[in-house]
């Protein structure tokens, strides 16, 4: 059994990890009526974002079959995943999960400069 964390911020990094799109960062987001709050929150084109939503999904799914994760936490957390809000930046978006706090212990520079 894996000792994996499971929180939306982590499975939307190991989805980023697994999926090799390159177009799609993870960063702290502090959205509308937010008051400097920040949480995690994915920037890029839609079909990525949502791509890479799809695969934190497939995560969950492939971690259950291995009991890694439970199947109740699963569901609680594919529920999770899907509740995030999305602002407009420009020419992409940026889809985040208010809700959730962002984990200043992981190293958010990690995300942006990989190659």
């Amino acid at each position: 059994m894996h000792n994996v964390e499971y929180t939306i911020q982590s499975l939307i990094k190991r989805a980023i990890e697994e999926s090799g799109i390159e177009d799609v960062n993870l960063r702290s987001y502090s959205g509308r009526c937010m008051f400097g709050r920040e949480c995690p929150g994915i920037t890029g084109n839609h079909e990525d974002l949502k791509a890479v939503i799809a695969e934190a999904i497939n995560i969950m799914i492939d971690d259950v079959s291995d009991e890694c994760l439970n199947e109740c936490e699963a569901k609680d957390l594919v529920s999770d995943i899907m509740r995030y809000s999305e602002d407009s930046m420009g020419l992409g978006s940026v889809y985040y999960w208010s809700r959730e706090k962002w984990d200043e212990s992981l190293d958010e520079e990690e995300y942006d400069d990989e190659e």
